[in-house]
């Protein structure tokens, strides 16, 4: 996943990205919208993933592409 991001970078963009990164996704078996004031919670990871390439751009810029609908 992490190789098909760099990938589409390149050719989305001509360049090679700076940075690439993955992490799994989470689901709260208990605890949604509780950790974030000291509640108890109960996070698993799951077997989707969010992977991500990045690189310099123009000021004040954000260009994006995804793999999951093509644009």
């Amino acid at each position: 996943m992490r190789q098909q991001a760099i990938a589409l970078f390149r050719a989305s963009f001509g360049t090679r990205p700076r940075a690439a990164a993955s992490a799994p996704g989470r689901v709260n078996l208990i605890g949604e919208h509780t950790d974030y004031n000291g509640g108890p919670v109960l996070p698993v990871a799951i077997g989707a993933r969010t992977t991500v390439a990045v690189g310099p751009g123009a000021p004040e810029v954000l260009e994006a592409v995804s793999t999951i609908d093509g644009r």
